[in-house]
């Protein structure tokens, strides 16, 4: 049942999940296999998943969104997980300046990652989920991405849903 998966968001969903987990899930693991490792989760790991997950699919759509719209400048996240401050860096093709930002798909109710960001990180800018950024329009240091929390979200938890319950091994 691969169809329940296909399209561009089945795609970045398993991609975010293979680029995550690179250590557990590489370009070959089928999905079957991802599949039974999450049936195995608890209901905490299944929340924490889904957070994990949301993260990555949104670092994809912005450098997806990005390198798809046709002007100067492109994005690429880093390959390091770990890396300190910034998940993506913004380059302009035509002057070569780099802009590292952090993502940052936070829910309106909880913007307490935005703050703690801020104060680790001040001097790096935040992308992150348009109604978050709307509670600091007037912090130049935060911006939105064109994208919602609550959608992310749905989608993120419709294919992981998809994956461990309607997804058959062979």
């Amino acid at each position: 049942q691969y169809e329940k998966l296909e399209g561009p968001l089945g795609d970045v969903f398993i991609d975010a999940i293979r680029l995550r987990w690179s250590d557990q899930f590489s370009e070959n693991t089928s999905i079957e296999e991802i599949a039974n490792r999450f049936q195995e989760y608890t209901p905490d790991q299944i929340e924490g998943a889904i957070n994990t997950i949301k993260g990555k699919m949104f670092e994809i759509m912005v450098t997806e969104q990005e390198n798809l719209d046709g002007g100067q400048w492109y994005a690429a996240m880093h390959t390091d997980e770990t890396f300190p401050g910034s998940d993506i860096v913004f380059s302009n093709a035509e002057t070569g300046e780099q802009l590292e930002v952090s993502l940052k798909a936070a829910s309106a109710g909880n913007p307490r990652i935005i703050e703690e960001a801020l104060s680790r990180y001040p001097d790096t800018p935040i992308m992150t989920t348009d109604e978050v950024a709307s509670l600091y329009e007037n912090d130049p240091r935060v911006f939105g991405s064109g994208f919602r929390n609550m959608d992310l979200e749905n989608i993120t938890e419709e294919k992981y849903r998809e994956l461990i319950e309607e997804i058959e091994p062979i």
